[in-house]
């Protein structure tokens, strides 16, 4: 009989755990991602705190079908489970206290790209907006001070509560962001993938004049390398790169959390791009973090992208 992961997850998690757990809820539940994704969580509760965050289960599931053994994928699962309770999350339960509270809440918004036909579903409950063949969704951040970094989604019953329009989310989210993070585009090279912090890059956007010289490659992302993709749509960006680059280019989602940027004349090679986008996605890139399989190309004298449908 084929093992249901999921239940035995359930019945015997907390053979695995320390016998502080005992008298934990475990819960598991399906959760519609982003792009068409469906993943299983798993909430443990051990303590009063209102904020749990999610493990999701699908990648100890696929170390079982590559033939690891169960008993080290869940202990490797209990050890996760014991470092997420040793931490505080007493910064989540204040946000979620306030989480009624739009002012209180407007400083924690974040924006997050998505696909929009793949996210047809994801989206059908949320406020977005449409950008090319993407979708601007809107989040709230969370930071333990530290270097740990959540986020939830906004939905459209969030927003009734708040009692603001789609519009102004979307104008405070893209105002918050861009204060918080800024924009980042800096020379694919070797020097710079050797640089732990990618603020300790040249950040092309800085500068006013043309490119003498033009890198085969570059990368759009944001100075904390999270959610980076949007910056995309920070105002003025395309422009900026057309000016700098004086050149079309191409954009190439290598995640959701960069973009690959590629100067060129002509959009001929643009099926060709998505050929690579979706090849890479599917045997390097993350599921969690698949941005979209389709390219896309900037006419700089139009200001206009061009893409597949």
């Amino acid at each position: 009989m084929k093992l249901n992961f999921n239940d035995y997850v359930k019945e015997n998690l907390k053979d695995f755990l320390p016998s502080s757990f005992q008298d934990a809820i475990i819960k598991t539940f399906k959760v519609q991602k982003a792009n068409g994704q469906d993943l299983t969580g798993l909430n443990v509760r051990n303590n009063l705190s209102k904020a749990l965050p999610t493990i999701y289960l699908n990648d100890f599931e696929e170390r079982l079908v590559e033939g690891e053994k169960l008993e080290a994928v869940m202990r490797d699962l209990a050890d996760n489970v014991v470092e997420l309770d040793s931490l505080s999350f007493d910064f989540l339960d204040k946000t979620v206290n306030n989480i009624t509270d739009y002012e209180s809440i407007r400083s924690s918004l974040a924006l997050r790209l998505v696909d929009l036909e793949e996210s047809k579903e994801f989206l059908n409950d949320k406020p977005y907006t449409s950008f090319a063949n993407l979708a601007i969704t809107y989040r709230i951040q969370f930071n333990n001070g530290k270097d740990m970094i959540y986020s939830a989604v906004i939905d459209n019953d969030l927003l009734a509560i708040w009692g603001i329009s789609k519009e102004e989310l979307h104008k405070d989210a893209l105002s918050t962001e861009e204060n918080r993070n800024k924009a980042l585009l800096i020379e694919n090279s070797y020097e710079n993938m050797k640089k732990e912090d990618v603020k300790a890059c040249t950040n092309i956007l800085d500068g006013i004049r043309p490119l003498r010289k033009l890198a085969p490659m570059y990368i759009l992302t944001n100075e904390q390398g999270i959610n980076g993709a949007c910056a995309l749509v920070y105002p003025g960006i395309l422009e900026k790169m057309g000016k700098l680059f004086r050149s079309n280019f191409y954009l190439l989602p290598s995640s959701i959390h960069e973009f690959m940027v590629i100067p060129a004349k002509e959009s001929v090679y643009l099926k060709r791009y998505d050929k690579m986008v979706k090849e890479i996605n599917r045997s390097m890139v993350d599921i969690n973090d698949t941005l979209s399989d389709h390219a896309m190309y900037y006419d700089r004298k139009y200001k206009k992208l061009i893409f597949n449908h």
